[in-house]
């Protein structure tokens, strides 16, 4: 089973691959309104019904669709179980991990990102800096600064 991600309160796609239940070969032409989808949250004992709209499904050919859901189903930061059938084919189930998308964790990005790109680094938490070493200058260290009011990232070279 696959794992995808999805964000708590937004929509997402998640990629379908429907195959017939007799020969297991592709499945193509296959309306939104024929699919019946069902999810549930972890530790749930029964499956709660999704309806599908005809934007909420895509087909992309050679039995590959696009299934839209997630605004009103991933209600909090925890695994999903998505299950898709329909007539005469094979039942698909996908894995969501939805997480909440907020201030923390793009705080976090960046700095992870920042990280990658500057090589060595240490971050304080404290203060949100992050002190880097510039092997070119013998010594200097440049510290950069996230304000999270603004999502600005000032940046001061130290000379010793």
């Amino acid at each position: 089973m696959e794992l995808y991600e999805g964000i708590v309160g937004q929509d997402g796609w998640l990629p379908v691959r429907i195959t017939d239940a007799t020969d297991h070969l592709p499945v193509t032409g296959l309306a939104y309104d024929a699919i019946s989808v069902q999810y549930a949250a972890a530790g749930a004992t029964t499956w709660s019904d999704y309806t599908v709209a005809a934007a909420d499904w895509h087909e992309l050919g050679a039995g590959c669709y696009w299934l839209s859901l997630g605004a009103d189903e991933w209600t909090a930061a925890q695994s999903y179980l998505v299950r898709i059938t329909s007539t005469g084919n094979d039942e698909v189930r996908l894995m969501v991990r939805a997480e909440v998308y907020g201030e923390t964790v793009t705080r976090r990005s960046v700095w992870l990102l920042l990280q990658r790109w500057l090589g060595d680094a240490e971050f304080s938490r404290t203060n949100n800096q992050l002190a880097v070493k510039d092997p070119d200058s013998g010594g200097t260290v440049r510290v950069l600064q996230y304000n999270e009011g603004t999502g600005l990232i000032t940046q001061e070279d130290i000379t010793p």
